[in-house]
């Protein structure tokens, strides 16, 4: 199983599908983010409803606020750094007790901790959504650790040695930074790469070295199109080292460009995140909402890298039908008259805990939250990538993209 493969083979495992085969072709995780201040702790929160210090007595898991003025430095310093492990937060031990660990605050309420839900849960919501310590949003958790008992490979361990050996990863580049513990404005990007052996003049078999000098493949749809479309065009022809030519790694599509430095955490804003899956069918982009990143900046003898990284937002349930479309169950699509899809629909709308836009307490719960742990190491911009392009093979009147819980 590719990395790629990995997403939608999860989702199967973790609604209990165990006779049907899943099979997708590609798995990138694609946070985007346009302006805007805000963002979120590593380990701490995200945008809140209901106020930033949480409610029913419980102190909201939020995120560090900007410094009070910048160090003195030249703000010169542009560095990228590439995910090697991650965490979805679906190994803890008391996770069915204590709530999930991994994430923020994302509604601002400490549901079951003292408070209520952030949204009215509509019926068919019947999954547990207590929050974690800090009112610690991440219905996504629950969903993975799940998959345990019975696909060990489907795992944060198992993603984390796949990344490690280059299966894929995610580019994170900040610039216009000083280099300080303290920096008010600094500019962040996000590239999704397909795995290291996108390129082609990299050494089949050949792992990253992860010195700093390794050079990920980036997928195009994270650039603007050379072309003046919303991304992800076709660019010039590729050329045998090059890539696709055309693409300008300096006008990122995922970009905060007023991200900053607090003690040493980088926080950005997140309005979007996407998780970019290629099927075998299909592309999609299973698009999350209202998010944050942070992680701590470290540097060391190779380059800038990133500790204690995490990635929230709100996966609504329409990008999660999205994504079903793009599995292949027995040889066929999985459409909505597919047994397959039934059961995948009824079990994710069972974890629908928030609200996929920020609302208040009549808003209906339409989204799952989900978080990601990252650690990162200093890495290159590699060749632009671009995926082949894909239809639904299913048609509008059986589309899951056409779906919703209440139908």
């Amino acid at each position: 199983m590719t990395a790629r493969a990995w997403i939608f083979s999860t989702i199967a495992a973790v609604l209990g599908i165990t006779g049907a085969s899943c099979l997708v072709d590609g798995f990138e995780l694609v946070p985007s983010a346009s302006g805007g201040g805000g963002g979120a702790g590593a380990g701490a929160g995200g945008a809140a409803e209901g106020g930033a210090g949480g409610s029913g007595g419980c102190t909201s898991a939020t995120w560090p606020d900007p410094p009070p003025q910048p160090d003195p430095g030249v703000d010169d310093v542009d560095f990228v750094a590439a995910i090697r492990s991650i965490d979805f937060g679906e190994g803890a031990p008391d996770l069915s007790e204590e709530g999930p660990r991994v994430g923020y605050d994302l509604d601002g309420r400490c549901t079951c901790r003292g408070a209520g839900s952030s949204c009215q849960r509509p019926a068919f919501a019947t999954a547990t959504d207590c929050d974690g310590p800090g009112g610690v949003d991440n219905a996504g958790a629950r969903l993975f650790a799940l998959v345990a008992p019975f696909a060990k490979d489907l795992s944060s361990a198992y993603q984390s040695e796949l990344a490690d050996k280059g299966g894929w990863s995610l580019l994170v580049r900040v610039s216009e930074y000083n280099g300080k513990a303290n920096d008010s404005a600094v500019r962040t990007a996000l590239y999704p790469s397909p795995g290291i052996e996108a390129d082609p003049c990299w050494p089949p078999g050949m792992a990253p070295v992860w010195d700093g000098n390794d050079p990920w493949p980036i997928d195009v749809a994270s650039l603007e199109d050379p072309a003046g479309g919303a991304g992800g065009g076709a660019g010039g022809d590729p050329g045998a080292c090059e890539g696709v030519l055309g693409y300008d790694y300096d006008k990122p599509r995922y970009v905060d460009t007023k991200a900053y430095v607090t003690g040493g955490v980088l926080v950005a804003s997140l309005p979007e995140l996407g998780l970019v899956l290629s099927g075998d069918t299909k592309t999609t982009v299973v698009k999350l909402t209202a998010g944050f990143a942070t992680g701590r900046l470290q540097k060391s003898a190779v380059g800038w890298r990133i500790t204690d990284g995490v990635l929230a937002g709100r996966w609504p349930t329409k990008e999660i039908f999205a994504a079903i479309g793009g599995l292949v169950s027995n040889g066929g699509p999985v459409c909505t008259d597919d047994g397959v899809y039934s059961a995948l629909k009824q079990k994710a709308c069972t974890f629908v805990d928030i609200a996929s836009a920020l609302g208040g307490p009549t808003t209906e719960c339409d989204a799952l939250s989900l978080a990601m742990g990252f650690q990162a190491e200093p890495a290159k911009l590699g060749i632009a990538w671009q995926r082949t392009a894909s239809v639904s093979p299913c048609p509008p009147e059986t589309n899951p993209e056409n779906d919703s819980c209440g139908n």
